[in-house]
């Protein structure tokens, strides 16, 4: 999961390492992130790998439980870091 994706540079680095059978969560607050995300992934040939998700602040709105998270970049936007951590 790539939470705060931005433009999927992370993402699309994620889906590649997945592989076909693997997939990669990319969520970001902004709709607008999401689309070039899935633009870029496209070009990439990794778009089905990626899953799209719009957030809202204060829940990711994903239940599945993922084997790796990223939260490059953003964390320092989050309001309450210790329970976005928990």
């Amino acid at each position: 999961m790539d939470i705060g994706c931005g433009m999927g540079f992370f993402s699309i680095g994620m889906a590649k390492l997945v592989g076909d059978k693997g997939k990669v969560f990319s969520v970001d607050l902004q709709s607008k992130m999401l689309e070039v995300t899935e633009k870029r992934a496209r070009r990439a040939g990794v778009a089905e790998q990626i899953f799209l998700q719009r957030c809202d602040p204060d829940t990711l709105g994903i239940n599945e439980k993922v084997d790796f998270i990223l939260t490059f970049w953003m964390v320092h936007e989050v309001r309450d870091q210790t329970d976005f951590f928990s």
